[in-house]
């Protein structure tokens, strides 16, 4: 399931399976391609197969077998002893770090309605757009040294809230500001998905960086720093 690449294909095969068995099979994929096949699921089950995911705590390897007997994939990765422990929080989180921004949006508003401390679990591990805010100065200067385009980060602040606008615009030149202050006071009505690509853009800057080892991202009390 690690070397899928063809999400379409599987989509057609498992489609109609249970959000329980999607999400043992999309726990084994790689995220970002467990990302596109969440993104092909009806809501509903999209959302009940996040929650899945989240929740797998150990794998049944016999179940797991059956599973993959039927899409006829070997699973290289499984073990020999009948219970394989899982991080389900982890996994989910690794794919939704790859969804679209609008997708990310209504996931959480549903896990925030209906599963609110499971979403607060997820966020802890993920990286949003909004987190930013929680970034020191000298890392957030870091990221936005990495982003050439003024237009880009002007899209992503459009009705943002000011405080998140002070901290980006704080970390940056007195003629930068002026510049991403200039795109902001000029720039008409733009589609909510240009936007959201923005954000989504910035944000992935932010998760290769820490990917590559040159920033490190604070995430809860366990992770300060000394």
């Amino acid at each position: 399931l690690r070397e899928i690449d063809d999400v379409d294909s599987l989509f057609t095969i498992i489609s109609d399976e249970s959000p329980q068995t999607i999400a043992m099979i999309a726990s084994y994929m790689k995220p970002e391609e467990a990302s596109k096949l969440l993104a092909l699921l009806p809501e509903e089950k999209m959302i009940n197969t996040v929650i899945g995911i989240a929740s797998l705590e150990q794998f049944d390897s016999e179940v797991m077998q059956n599973v993959s007997n039927l899409l006829r994939i070997k699973l290289d990765t499984m073990s020999n002893s009948s219970l394989n422990k899982t991080d389900g929080i982890k996994n989910v989180a690794n794919i939704l770090n790859n969804v679209t921004r609008g997708l990310e949006r209504t996931i959480f508003e549903h896990l925030d309605a209906e599963q609110a401390e499971l979403s607060e679990r997820i966020k802890e591990k993920m990286f949003m757009f909004e987190d930013i805010i929680l970034l020191d100065n000298m890392t957030l200067q870091q990221v936005l040294a990495e982003i050439q385009d003024n237009n880009k980060i002007a899209r992503a602040l459009k009705n943002e809230k000011e405080e998140l606008k002070e901290k980006i615009l704080s970390c940056v030149s007195k003629n930068r500001r002026d510049m991403i202050t200039e795109e902001l006071e000029v720039l008409g009505p733009i589609r909510l998905s240009d936007v959201e690509q923005a954000q989504q853009d910035i944000a992935n800057v932010v998760k290769n960086l820490e990917k590559d080892g040159k920033i490190v991202i604070q995430r809860g009390e366990q992770d300060v720093l000394i």
